[in-house]
């Protein structure tokens, strides 16, 4: 009989020391799936912080591009109020120099 209760003892600790092996187990699995997660999320954080950047070097670009867009336009409006004002003061002085050779011609 004290075999037989031996053996019990003996199967009991076996057990106890496969669940103690397989919660072990189990503890490094949950633990490594923790460390998966934590590392996606900070590859995640990265690559959404990176994208926040890119976007930022976007908008900036993009605004530098309206600017110059705007300042080309003032540029060619004065361009262009510059030349009518000189085609302006051409034809007045075409038609002075006409009005001189026709009054020459009259006299």
């Amino acid at each position: 009989m004290a075999r037989r209760s031996a053996l019990r003892t003996t199967i009991r600790v076996v057990k106890a020391i496969d669940k103690a092996n397989r919660r072990a187990i189990k503890e490094r699995e949950r633990q490594e799936r923790a460390r998966e997660r934590e590392a996606l999320q900070r590859q995640r954080e990265r690559e959404r912080f990176q994208r926040e950047c890119e976007r930022e070097e976007l908008k900036q670009q993009k605004a530098r591009e309206k600017r110059q867009k705007e300042l080309l336009k003032v540029a060619i409006q004065e361009n262009r109020e510059e030349e009518k004002a000189a085609y302006e003061t051409r034809c007045m002085n075409r038609k002075v120099f006409r009005e001189q050779i026709v009054d020459e011609e009259l006299i």
